[in-house]
């Protein structure tokens, strides 16, 4: 995909993302299940993160993390579904691209085994024709090599019997 066209694509998946998450927004004030299961997933993310950046930053093990306000929560779960939403888009497209490249090289692969196998059967045609024209060959050979050792025969003859008539006609 041209450079051009792929940031079309992820300026559109930005925005898409965006819509997503406004409607998210709506959702989760007017949905309790909903909410509870933002600020969950949020408050494990929130978790993850702080202890595994302060052990990078080497301050040592956090044992219990402050928790974030529902709002916050909130704000980091429709962040990180946005984020989802891109990153499934994109995966999706990715899929959708190979799906296509796959069933295009299987049909090229397709095009060169029959150009092979019409390559083998030339070659196969191209060796009988080869044999039956050596056979022919052979049979000319022969042939002329017999009318040749004819001709040398009666030459020689000819030539005996010349010299014998002249031997004869000078004694």
């Amino acid at each position: 995909m041209p450079f051009p066209l792929a940031k079309l694509v992820a300026l559109g998946l930005r925005q898409a993302s965006r819509h997503v998450a406004n409607f998210v927004k709506v959702k989760a004030k007017d949905n309790e299940t909903f909410r509870k299961i933002l600020v969950k997933s949020a408050g494990w993310y929130h978790t993850i993160q702080t202890k595994s950046r302060l052990d990078i930053l080497g301050m040592g093990k956090v044992k219990k993390v402050t928790p974030l306000s529902e709002q916050a929560a909130i704000d980091l779960g429709v962040e990180i579904l946005g984020d989802t939403v891109v990153i499934v888009c994109a995966l999706a497209i990715y899929i959708l691209i190979e799906a296509r490249s796959s069933k295009h090289k299987e049909h090229e692969e397709e095009l060169k085994e029959e150009e092979m196998r019409s390559l083998k059967e030339l070659v196969v045609f191209q060796s009988i024709e080869l044999e039956t024209q050596g056979a022919k060959l052979r049979e000319f050979e022969r042939i002329l090599n017999g009318s040749t050792m004819y001709s040398k025969t009666s030459e020689r003859v000819v030539a005996e019997f010349s010299q014998n008539e002249q031997d004869s006609v000078k004694t």
